[in-house]
This record gives structure tokens, sequence and C-alpha cells, in this order.
């Protein structure tokens, strides 16, 4: 059985010389062929105002390159099972359906967009909530801080990359909270706030 990896997402062949695509711990069938030839393009059809006449539209093909409403645009790289897969300049993909993909109804979760260094990511945490307001007040004392309130406290002091992934800080602070109370991250160590020299004090 043939296995490769494109773009992080992983194929197989099996003894019929089907394709699968693996995701979420399943393998689905696939519509990219083995090595050596894949589809590049896919039309989706929109029915028009009588539900019987469906019109249409150009087919989306591998390259293409389509604007999002917020995040600026990003690149067809490849067609899985009736999905195309986006791609932002941010490295982050996703697979949509092609007029999500058309329409620009795509966020880019990996873009830099609290504070200039931190990104929502993809995931199950949500803004609004008790680890996000930790996690943004961190962020904001060290790269955007209020000299009267800290007193230079914070100055030169950073947040490590893992964490600047709010998914992968949510699931470190759900896992050392305490309780149903509101949680501020303390560095106890160094200039940097990671998972070994951080923890977390109930917020006053």
């Amino acid at each position: 059985m043939k296995r490769w990896t494109i773009n992080g997402m992983q194929y197989k062949q099996d003894g019929n010389g089907k394709v699968w695509y693996r995701q979420a711990d399943d393998w689905y069938p696939s519509s990219r062929k083995a090595p050596g030839g894949r589809r590049t393009s896919i039309s989706d059809a929109i029915l028009g105002s009588n539900d019987t006449d469906p019109v249409r539209k150009p087919a989306i093909n591998i390259g293409d390159v389509y604007e999002s409403h917020s995040d600026g645009p990003y690149t067809i790289i490849d067609i899985v099972a009736g999905k195309v897969v986006v791609e932002f300049p941010s490295g982050y993909t996703k697979a949509v359906e092609p007029a999500t993909a058309r329409h620009g109804r795509i966020k880019d979760r990996l873009k830099p967009s609290v504070f200039g260094v931190g990104c929502m990511g993809d995931g199950p945490h949500k803004g609004k909530t008790k680890p996000h307001t930790c996690w943004t007040t961190m962020l904001r004392r060290c790269y955007k801080p209020d000299p009267r309130q800290y007193e230079n406290k914070f100055e030169g002091v950073t947040v490590c990359t893992e964490w600047l992934n709010y998914q992968n800080f949510a699931e470190w602070y759900i896992a050392n909270c305490d309780g149903e109370h509101g949680m501020i991250a303390e560095l106890v160590s160094g200039k940097e706030f990671n998972p070994r020299s951080t923890k977390l004090v109930i917020s006053q």
C-alpha cells in the first residue's frame, strides 16, 4: 500500500488503486489520483430562482487566488473529496466548500491579529471566556504595556511561541486553573511566559 503526504494531508492508495485521505483519525475517499496525476479543478452549481434551473459557475482551479472578507488573500492548493483546500500566507490551511472559497467566507486562524503577535488558532476554544481574558491580558502586558500601571515590570518580557496560539494557552489554562475563579498569568522566573515559568493566580 502506497502512502504519501502533501501539504500536511496524509494519503494512501489501497490494493484496488483507490486513493484515501486521513482526517481526524479516519480515512475518507479522495478525488486525488495517486502520485503522477491529480484533479486540478472543480465546479460548483447553485440553483436558480425556480430551484430547477441550475447555473454552473466557472471551475475553481488549483493555484487560483481569492480574497477573504477580513484576512487577505488565500490560494487554492488542493481539491479533496469535492472540497477545496485553501492556504493563507501564514501557512493556515482549511478544506471548505467551493462556494465558501469563492465568496471569501474564511478566516485565517493563524493571523497574528492580537497585539500584532497572537492568533486565535484553529480549535474548540473561543473568545470572551476566562482563558481568553487571561491570554489577552498576558499579551497586553508584554506587547502593549501601560507603564503607568505596571511600572515597566514587563519591559523585555515575551510570550513563548507555543502560547502565541490561543488554543495552546487555553489548554494549559484549563488544566491549571482554580475552579470557576477568573485567573491571571503570573511570571515566577525568567523573562518569558511559558508553561515552566508561569503560574495562575486568582484575579483581583
